[in-house]
């Protein structure tokens, strides 16, 4: 099982992977924030929790992209280090390790740790 935080802050979603838990490419990050097959989100935030730091950013589609003062503060607010700020909504995704195959049908793409 593969747990997710889902932020919506400033009309933008949200979805923060602790990389630790799993290993992404980019068309796993396309799926899974996919709103018609997967969880759906506009942002997929990559995060390392045991050194307490954002490490990329990508759009829905997949595709990496430069991290706004947006994604900083969400990644703040999944590490802990910061209260949510007004208007940011937060709740607690788990993955089965069922949806994630389903999803990701073709090989590769993501390795699950442990």
């Amino acid at each position: 099982m593969l747990q997710m935080d889902i932020f919506n802050f400033h009309r933008v979603e949200y979805i923060v992977v602790d990389t630790g838990m799993a290993v992404f490419d980019r068309e796993v990050i396309a799926k899974l924030a996919s709103y018609r097959q997967g969880v759906g989100a506009d942002r997929v935030l990559l995060v390392d929790k045991s050194l307490g730091q954002l490490v990329a950013a990508a759009d829905g589609k997949g595709c990496w992209q430069m991290v706004s003062a947006y994604d900083c503060q969400v990644a703040r607010a999944a590490l802990g280090s910061v209260e949510l700020p007004e208007g940011m909504y937060r709740s607690e995704l788990r993955v089965t390790d069922y949806f994630l195959s389903r999803l990701l049908a073709k090989e590769g793409g993501m390795k699950i740790a442990g």
